[in-house]
């Protein structure tokens, strides 16, 4: 993996306010010692990016943006650009969120459009893929249909990405996020997402062949690949102990205070 250390990325979604917003940047920032042993990223409303990045800065907590529209400056009512984003010290950028997709109707070539701009601009982009659905029948025929439709997603997701975007300081970062665990209590069990991770790793080198342009060492396998899907601090530790799982992506859970401490301290 990139990162020595686990990254965790915590998305506040559209859950608090901008003074909630601002508080909970405050309890977190005071987290020293647990932040010092990993990477976190705390993506939050567009609303409360600025005071929020100001209560960051000069911690080691990395500032994060949603979404964002890929094209530099124009008519596009109610969207936020790029260079809005770097003004503010966003270093991180979600990409094609199954929330994204499902109400804004993101389709998978708005998501490359958008992977692509990040890249651009120097920014580090989260990739979010995963099934819609659990599939019925056995656990074979299962996976076999939920990893299709990942690689599916992948090589649409990825579609005109070179090689050499798979460096160090700002590669696509992946995370799998199974829709049907997303907010439901349900989470995908720490086995059967790590053998899903290990899935996506191999479709990245199939993809690029495992190596980047002009290097001599294979820059695609070391891209690190989160999980998403109803973590809390009940389940952290399962998933940040299974093989291949690098990290996480953690929603409602990361908008309470005590709860994301527990789950940074299972790092």
């Amino acid at each position: 993996t990139i990162f020595m250390t686990k990254l965790i990325v915590a998305n506040w979604k559209m859950y608090l306010t901008l003074s909630q917003s601002i508080a909970l940047a405050k309890r977190i920032s005071n987290f020293k010692f647990l932040i010092s042993k990993l990477e976190l990223v705390v993506c939050s409303s567009f609303v409360g990016l600025e005071k929020v990045g100001k209560v960051l800065n000069g911690t080691h907590i990395k500032l994060g943006a949603q979404d964002v529209w890929p094209e530099p400056r124009g008519a596009f009512t109610g969207e936020v650009g790029l260079d809005d984003l770097a003004e503010l010290g966003v270093e991180y950028v979600l990409v094609g969120h199954s929330e994204r997709r499902r109400y804004q109707g993101e389709t998978d070539a708005v998501v490359n459009t958008k992977l692509r701009a990040v890249l651009a601009a120097g920014m580090q982009p989260i990739l979010c893929v995963g099934e819609p659905k659990r599939e019925l029948g056995s656990k074979n025929h299962e996976f076999r249909k939920a990893k299709n439709y990942v690689r599916n997603q992948l090589r649409k997701n990825l579609k005109d990405i070179p090689n050499s975007k798979f460096m160090i300081h700002n590669s696509p970062i992946i995370a799998y996020e199974p829709i049907w665990a997303i907010g439901t209590g349900r989470p995908a069990t720490p086995e059967d997402a790590s053998e899903m991770h290990g899935w996506i790793r191999k479709v990245i080198v199939e993809i690029y062949g495992g190596r980047a342009s002009g290097q001599t060492e294979a820059r695609p396998t070391r891209i690190p690949i989160l999980y998403g899907g109803s973590v809390n601090s009940k389940n952290a530790a399962g998933f940040l102990n299974a093989p291949h799982i690098d990290g996480l992506l953690i929603g409602g859970a990361s908008t309470k205070a005590e709860e994301l401490k527990l789950i940074l301290s299972a790092c």
